[in-house]
């Protein structure tokens, strides 16, 4: 059985303190779109969480019950809107190991679309990040929590008038926007880097 923790004040903000995807980036993750009451691609969401939840070795949540919280969650969001769903390995002790008992928690935040209007119409200005992306088989193609190297390519990319950067790794091989998927077409053909490499 999960906790799930909307957090959407000061109060329930602080229950998050001993949380190990804060103290330690022990957690996954996924940002998802609420459109009329109903969360997007909610299948595909749902299946990366399980696999990210099962190579990390947490204790998985129920996530029959999960999909339920969330889904009454979204219906009282008919404006649209964006949840990023958190999931921790629990309450942390003190040092690295996880407790193999612990219990995992679920926070929900929820923020205002973005509005791309603008960018609909001009086009994105992007250019090449300087910093490269640190390889971990391990960690490929999950969502986790630790998420420093994109914190910093967003600082960098604050200190220029660009849109987006494209992200390369420490091989050279374009990996991503500083928060985003890329797709290119080349002959006819759309094609996206490996998010498992």
């Amino acid at each position: 059985m999960a906790d799930f923790i909307l957090i959407d004040s000061p109060v329930t903000a602080a229950v998050a303190g001993g949380c190990r995807a804060l103290q330690y980036g022990d957690g996954l993750f996924t940002t998802m779109r609420v459109c009329n009451g109903e969360i997007a691609l909610w299948p595909l969401h749902l299946a990366r969480l399980q696999v990210s939840a099962k190579r990390l070795g947490f204790a998985e949540p129920d996530w029959q019950q999960l999909a339920t919280w969330l889904q009454a969650q979204a219906q009282t969001r008919t404006d649209g809107c964006v949840f990023k769903l958190l999931i921790s390995r629990g309450i942390a002790g003190r040092g690295y190991a996880p407790d193999p008992q612990a219990q995992v928690r679920c926070y929900l935040y929820q923020a205002p679309l973005p509005d791309y209007s603008a960018v609909k119409s001009t086009g994105l200005k992007v250019g090449v990040a300087t910093l490269r992306l640190a390889r971990q088989p391990a960690l490929a193609g999950l969502k986790h929590c630790n998420r420093l190297e994109q914190v910093m390519l967003k600082q960098q990319l604050a200190c220029t008038a660009l849109d987006d950067f494209i992200v390369a790794d420490t091989n050279d091989l374009v990996v991503e926007g500083t928060a985003a998927n890329l797709f290119y077409q080349l002959a006819g053909h759309w094609y996206t880097p490996p998010l498992d490499a």
